[in-house]
């Protein structure tokens, strides 16, 4: 009988690795580059809740979590905000497993602009137990964007609302308003730069983002776009998409690249006018 128990456990145990590893398929992808944030990723996929507590701003009415997380191996301690997932995902309105894909969408499009995020599962929070939820970088420090001058921006300012715009339509997040355009200490260098927060909207049911749609940053449709930016576009595929596997189906990874197309349709021909 103990065998047995031994074999399922064993068992269980595999089957959950494998989940995790398939869930979170860029977690190893490491290049000396990119230790700053391989370092946070790490911490965010095994860090162990040392503080918690709950939190809310700018009006949000979803359930977050505070958590300072301390990395087994390293020591090292990283706040974040978990984000559980409940069942019915609000309607299309907080599926937060979004939040994770988009981060990885983001990477590949060479973005800095979306704090780090992991997915975890099997969570005891506050002496509640959470199946599973995202669990993003806190930016300690951070104010709304629209409070901050676009000379104070510390990036390029076209540049950065035109990306923010091309994740949008990629993604067909409904919900990119005022509220979720950020400024605060950048995770990789320190340095004051805008980012997006809020991405469990993204590919809801029905949306119709558009690069003409206006947002709090442009009242007009956006013509300059970020040179690396497009050459990332360009190199999308379904197989480089297949990170975000299974957060989002292979019908929503279609329509990426349907909407991929379209923007690189209309950046072509506006350089052909020139």
């Amino acid at each position: 009988m103990f065998k047995l128990f031994t074999v399922v456990v064993s068992l269980l145990l595999t089957l959950e690795s494998l989940a995790t590893s398939s869930m979170c398929l860029s977690f190893y992808k490491v290049s000396s580059s990119q230790s700053v944030v391989s370092a946070i990723e790490e911490t965010l996929y095994i860090g162990v809740p040392i503080s918690v507590k709950p939190f809310s701003a700018n009006g949000n009415r979803n359930s977050l979590w505070l958590v300072t997380l301390e990395n087994p191996k390293t020591k090292q301690t990283v706040t974040a905000l978990f984000k559980p997932r409940f069942p019915g995902d609000g309607d299309g309105w907080n599926r937060v497993t979004m939040e994770y894909a988009s981060y990885e969408v983001a990477k590949l499009l060479g973005m800095e602009n979306i704090p780090p995020v992991a997915y975890r599962y099997n969570l005891t929070i506050n002496g509640q137990f959470f199946h599973e939820g995202s669990i993003q970088y806190f930016v300690k420090g951070a104010t709304l964007l629209k409070e901050v001058e676009k000379n104070d921006w510390n990036v390029d300012p076209e540049h950065f609302i035109s990306d923010a715009r091309v994740l949008d339509v990629l993604l067909q997040n409904p919900d990119r308003h005022a509220g979720n355009f950020i400024i605060g200490p950048h995770w990789i260098d320190g340095a004051r730069k805008p980012f997006l927060i809020d991405q469990a909207a993204n590919m809801r049911k029905g949306t119709n983002m558009r690069l003409s749609t206006k947002g709090p940053f442009n009242d007009k449709l956006i013509t300059e776009f970020n040179p690396k930016t497009v050459q990332k576009l360009r190199e999308l595929t379904a197989k480089t998409l297949g990170i975000t596997f299974p957060f989002m189906t292979s019908d929503e990874v279609q329509r990426v690249l349907h909407h991929r197309d379209g923007i690189i349709k209309f950046i072509d021909s506006r350089s052909s006018d020139k």
